[in-house]
């Protein structure tokens, strides 16, 4: 009995029961964590750009989500997280670095199942699985590729898709979400909204709009009017700055598409270049729809209000309530670079009517196309306002039904680029987006934006993690317990 009095006993036993209780509190929290990952989509993410976390767009869309979607990534997942494809290989070896990366690309697809119970992620080794590609033998399946597919509709996607790489200077960002979401969006849609881009007349590249417009459940395909027409379930067609000037039998095909039989619902947009050619044509078709399309260059004089130091990189007013009114209050701007001035040459006429959707102030000035070497703003004849962006409208309506066809016009084709689309300073993507849905009802859109890889990210490889694993899992509860044993040991030799 004296045994168990004795005070180097009572401490000892006291230590010992401690480091029992702490192990197997250490025990129960790390099994609670692991079961609350496993049920709900609770991760901390501790890479500085959040490059492993979804939008708040993106889980939104999730939790409405009611069809069942299948991600279907073409490799095993150890392979696929190191080497991604061949083209991310490609870029590896000439310096630009997107291996690093694949990691959080890998992590990012597997936080869309946790989001949705309509989801499913699996990974099939292509190599081991013919029959799986053996159901898609037009496709040239690839190691690394991403299948995402809902019933008997599917896109594919290659890994290096899942980044932008800058031509200027090779900087990488991430923009898997993007894509991903984008692709599992359309693939859930059963019918889509059909652009067709018009080529035949020098037109710009229009790969950054058309891209932005397929993120978003549009169908994007290219007629060339002298040669063929328009789609019958066409709802849009889109005239990137052509230089050549359209036929009489073209300008008839698109006055024909517009009316649509007398039911209208067909949508032009038109974006106009600085440099661009005389299109006499053309230009008269645009006043017919109540907008005059200038040869001049906006030159903003308020530096307030341009970029870089270049008054031709300017920002444009948001002038309607229809579109504009979101963005108003928005320190990020609507970008129109190089824009020509645009003028609303009738506001209503009839069953015409015209409205103005970006502008510019009276600090703007138009330099004429063939101005001086020596022209200066202060020389300018013209001055503002300018429109930047107008919409003409033709209506009928059939019973108490309203049905209107449009002609959009921007004032800068630049403002379509790439470079401004991909990027969050700006809101083009988002207010561009927002007029080709607001004119072809499309109500499905995400504005989801690229993330810079500038700074390095925390990937840890495998053994990493199992290391870290072990030393908390086994070496600190083992550290504490003979901590414990040392100490009960030393008082009790007191």
């Amino acid at each position: 009995m004296k045994l168990f009095q004795n005070r180097k006993f009572k401490y000892g036993t006291m230590a010992t029961v401690f480091t029992i209780v702490f192990i197997a509190l250490i025990i129960a929290v790390n099994f609670a964590a692991t079961a609350l990952v496993d049920r709900f989509p609770f991760k901390i993410d501790v890479t500085d750009k959040g490059l492993n976390t979804l939008s708040e767009e993106t889980t939104k869309y999730l939790e409405l989500l009611d069809q069942d979607i299948t991600i279907s990534v073409l490799a095993k997942e150890d392979e696929f997280k190191a080497y991604g494809d061949q083209t991310c290989q490609l870029y590896y070896q000439y310096g630009i670095d997107v291996l690093s990366y694949m990691p959080n690309v890998n992590e990012l697809i597997k936080q869309y199942a946790r989001y949705s119970d309509h989801v499913t992620v699996r990974y099939v080794d292509i190599l081991q699985d013919p029959n799986f590609v053996s159901k898609y033998p037009n496709d040239n399946l690839a190691q690394g590729q991403i299948l995402i597919s809902s019933g008997d509709r599917y896109k594919i996607l290659n890994a290096i898709d899942l980044f932008y790489i800058k031509q200027d200077d090779y900087s990488v960002y991430l923009k898997a979400e993007k894509t991903l979401t984008s692709a599992i969006m359309v693939t859930a849609l059963e019918n889509l909204t059909k652009v067709q881009t018009v080529t035949g007349h020098n037109e710009t590249d229009a790969s950054g709009l058309t891209s932005l417009l397929e993120q978003n459940a549009y169908e994007v395909s290219e007629v060339n009017l002298s040669t063929g027409d328009i789609a019958a379930d066409t709802d849009i067609l889109l005239l990137m700055a052509p230089m050549v000037d359209f036929s009489e039998e073209e300008l008839k095909k698109i006055d024909t598409f517009l009316e649509n039989g007398g039911d209208y619902g067909k949508h032009v947009f038109y974006f106009a270049g600085y440099n661009r050619a005389e299109t006499p044509l053309l230009d008269a078709f645009l006043l017919e729809w109540g907008i005059e399309v200038s040869m001049d260059t906006v030159v903003e004089t308020d530096y307030n209000k341009y970029f870089n130091r270049n008054p031709f990189l300017n920002v444009a007013d948001y002038a309607d309530e229809i579109y504009g009114s979101k963005y108003k209050s928005l320190s990020t701007k609507m970008m129109m670079p190089y824009c020509v001035p645009l003028r609303a040459i009738f506001t209503e006429d009839g069953n015409r009517s015209t409205e103005t959707l970006l502008s510019f102030t009276s600090t703007a000035v138009a330099m004429p196309k063939d101005a001086a070497e020596d022209w200066s703003p202060d020389k300018a004849e013209r001055k503002g306002p300018f429109d930047a962006a107008i919409v003409g409208k033709r209506t009928t309506y059939q019973g108490l039904d309203e049905y209107s066809s449009t002609v959009t016009v921007f004032g800068s084709v630049l403002a379509a680029d790439s470079s401004l689309l991909s990027s969050s300073l700006y809101t083009n993507a988002e207010y561009l987006l927002d007029v080709f849905n607001g004119q072809s009802e499309n109500t499905i859109s995400l504005s989801i934006y690229s993330k810079s890889l500038g700074n390095a990210a925390l990937n840890m490889t495998t053994s990493v993690q199992n290391t870290l694993g072990i030393i908390f899992v086994g070496v600190v509860p083992v550290a504490a317990l003979v901590l414990g044993l040392v100490i009960w040991m030393r008082r009790r030799n007191k």
